[in-house]
């Protein structure tokens, strides 16, 4: 059961700080060129979510893996 909260937190934890990384990576992209002029709210909201589901993708990995090291 103790277990189980401590890779929540791993989880929760390795989440947040992908998810920030890869936000100020996809900031240094230029996305003036896909989207019309003045739309600054559909980039950085594009962002966000490309950042968060790049974040997500990588937490997940790396739970299933603790999980499997765990199990073995």
């Amino acid at each position: 059961m103790i277990i189980n909260i401590y890779r929540l937190i791993l989880f929760l934890g390795l989440f947040l700080i992908v998810t920030i990384i890869s936000y100020i990576s996809l900031q240094r992209l230029d996305f003036q060129k896909l989207f019309k002029e003045n739309s600054t709210t559909q980039i950085v909201t594009i962002t966000l979510l490309i950042s968060a589901s790049i974040g997500f993708i990588i937490a997940i990995g790396f739970n299933e893996l603790i999980g499997l090291i765990m199990n073995f």
